[in-house]
């Protein structure tokens, strides 16, 4: 019974069960859930641009979610499950008939309000998010510089 004793026996069982821990904080931090931990969160852009195209590529550190051409009140949306560390960012560029591109950060950590379901509307002067609380598209903010 000399394993018991062993002070090397005791340093190996402490890593282990501090490894056990740590996988399993991690585990239930990644899984997702209804009551859970973390939410996904869905994107959602429509195009009211009046009788126009929009052409817009949204994407981030990770995914490039490839260039779509929304007709008039088309809309694309996307979902993702955001970071344990709060920096999860989609960054969208925007185009129609013959005017520059614009560009906006159609997600990120900033203080903005944030759902599970961020819909926007894209307006020549900038893009505005529904807001839950009012139900209109009255969170509206400039294009990027």
């Amino acid at each position: 019974m000399m394993i018991f004793n062993n002070p090397n026996h005791h340093h190996l069982c402490r890593k282990t069960i501090l490894l056990f821990v740590v996988v399993i904080f991690f585990s239930l931090l990644s899984q997702k859930s209804s009551k859970g931990l973390k939410l996904d969160v869905t994107v959602k852009i429509t195009n009211v641009l009046p009788i126009t195209d929009l052409t817009l590529h949204c994407k981030s550190l990770d995914d490039d979610l490839g260039v779509q051409l929304l007709h008039y009140e088309d809309s694309f949306q996307f979902s993702f499950m955001p970071n344990i560390w709060g920096t999860t960012l989609f960054h969208c560029s925007f185009r129609w008939k013959d005017h520059e591109v614009h560009s906006f950060d159609i997600f990120k950590y900033d203080g903005r309000k944030c759902f599970p379901l961020n819909e926007w509307i894209v307006d020549p002067n900038g893009p505005c998010q529904l807001d839950l609380d009012t139900q209109s598209y009255s969170l509206c903010y400039p294009w990027n510089k």
